[in-house]
């Protein structure tokens, strides 16, 4: 399948990896990135390993998270071979502002 990421969620990216590198050093932010790529092919191969996203239920898609670090998780739907990643989330900030990253 193919996985798309969303611009918002790219742009947290971004921010993440600069952070990241900034606070913890740039080989850190390298290992979470390789980290998150890993977890991004593993969902490529296997769509619905994640769980279903209560927070976002009663949308018109199914959303979907996948914890791939113990601070972060990908939000992404699954439409027809497209996965769709709409969110890199800081699961430290307020689960009810997880609706307010996705459009």
């Amino acid at each position: 399948m193919q996985v798309i990421w969303a611009e918002d969620a790219r742009d947290e990216l971004g921010s993440v990896l600069e952070y990241g590198a900034c606070a913890f050093g740039k080989r850190a932010a390298e290992r979470f990135y390789e980290k998150l790529l890993g977890n991004e092919l593993r969902l490529a191969n296997n769509p619905y390993m994640g769980e279903l996203e209560p927070l976002l239920a009663g949308r018109p898609q199914n959303f979907r998270s996948l914890v791939v670090h113990r601070h972060y998780k990908l939000v992404y739907y699954v439409e027809a071979e497209i996965i769709h990643i709409v969110a890199l989330f800081d699961t430290r900030r307020d689960p009810a502002s997880l609706g307010d990253h996705i459009k």
